[in-house]
């Protein structure tokens, strides 16, 4: 996959979309920002320009990037939309299969595929028969690729975490993954190339691993954790305050 280093700043979305997506490192930038603050119109309006801007050299990053951007879009639309969030992922599906017959060397892909089928079960219980045996493919064969990369332990342990124990999921198997992919994260440069998302993210998780095993004051360190990173991470925010509430 072709990389894009990213600027240090902030460039605002008018700036941004005066050149090719894949030309300007700041719009990964603001993509991700984007999904930390849970900003459905934004991701969109990302969605549409990636779709836009098919093809090219950097067709396998954009194409990467429109997933991702599906996967954050999908889980914040209201329930009331679910065809809408089942379309986004099959989506995301079908242009990171299309990637890999291109590039079957692409670990992130492999993992954010992984998700993505992993997602589509949560809609749909029912595709655990076909897409279960895809999810664990992807993340190995992600794994094989780049043992070092903190995306693919995050996103396998996401997975584990709504798998039952009887079939090797859980807390238990989850929170391992997360720790390796928490560790791995602490290797990684914080201002890599694109892809370069997930470290606020694994401390979120981490504190639902903590929730589901009651442990409150667990679960409510990892957010508070995740807000002193960035205080705008929407989602830590709404745990914290359900937790509160409780």
């Amino acid at each position: 996959m072709k990389v894009v280093p990213l600027f240090a700043a902030v460039i605002l979305l008018p700036a941004v979309m005066a050149t090719a997506a894949a030309e300007n490192p700041a719009f990964y930038l603001e993509i991700e920002r984007a999904a930390v603050r849970r900003e459905p119109d934004r991701l969109a309006e990302y969605r549409e320009i990636l779709r836009r801007e098919a093809g090219g050299q950097a067709w396998d990053l954009r194409a990467y990037t429109l997933a991702y951007v599906n996967s954050r879009l999908s889980p914040i639309l209201p329930e009331s939309r679910k065809a809408e969030r089942s379309s986004l992922l099959q989506e995301a599906q079908a242009v990171l299969q299309t990637s890999l017959q291109r590039n079957p060397g692409d670990a992130e892909s492999h993992a954010l595929l992984g998700s993505i089928y992993g997602a589509q079960i949560s809609l749909s219980p029912l595709k655990a028969i076909t897409l279960g045996p895809r999810v664990a493919a992807a993340f190995a064969e992600a794994e094989k690729l780049a043992p070092a990369n903190p995306r693919v332990p995050l996103q396998k342990g996401i997975s584990l975490l709504f798998v039952p124990r009887a079939l090797g999921g859980g807390p238990e198997s989850a929170e391992k993954e997360l720790r390796r992919a928490e560790a791995l994260f602490a290797q990684e440069p914080a201002a890599k190339t694109w892809p370069n998302w997930g470290r606020l993210d694994v401390l979120a998780w981490l504190g639902q691993v903590r929730a589901r095993q009651g442990d409150s004051a667990g679960a409510r360190t990892f957010y508070r954790q995740a807000l002193a990173l960035d205080p705008g991470y929407v989602w830590a925010s709404l745990l914290l305050d359900q937790l509160d509430r409780r």
